[in-house]
C-alpha cells in the first residue's frame, strides 16, 4: 500500500518523458517532495525549500525517503530531514 503522492511520485519517474519542476516561491514537505522524482528542477532566486517533516511529527511522504538521497547523497538527506530547516535558493549569477 503506498500514499496517493507516493503512487503520483513513481508515475512521474516511470514518465518516458522529461519532467521539469518549476519552484516558484516557498516549497517544504509535500511541495518539495514531489519534485523529487523529477528530471529537472529549477528554483526562482531565494525560493524556500525545506523538508521539515521532524518538526511536524511526521515521516516523508511521496516516496522521499527513496529519492532524496539518490538526489542529494545518503548523508545530506539524513541531516535534511532530521534538521527540518529552511534552506534559501541563492544565485551563482553576480551582479556588477
Amino acid at each position: 500500500m503506498r500514499d496517493g503522492g507516493g503512487r503520483v511520485a513513481m508515475r512521474i519517474y516511470a514518465s518516458l518523458k522529461p519532467v521539469i519542476a518549476a519552484i516558484n516561491g516557498a516549497a517544504a514537505g509535500a511541495g518539495i517532495t514531489m519534485t523529487l522524482p523529477m528530471d529537472v528542477r529549477m528554483a526562482v532566486h531565494r525560493a524556500k525549500i525545506g523538508f521539515v517533516f521532524a518538526r511536524c511529527g511526521t515521516v516523508p511522504e511521496a516516496a522521499a525517503s527513496y529519492f532524496l538521497p539518490r538526489v542529494v547523497g545518503i548523508s545530506r538527506a539524513l541531516e535534511w530531514v532530521a534538521a527540518g530547516r529552511i534552506f534559501r535558493t541563492v544565485s551563482h549569477v553576480r551582479n556588477r
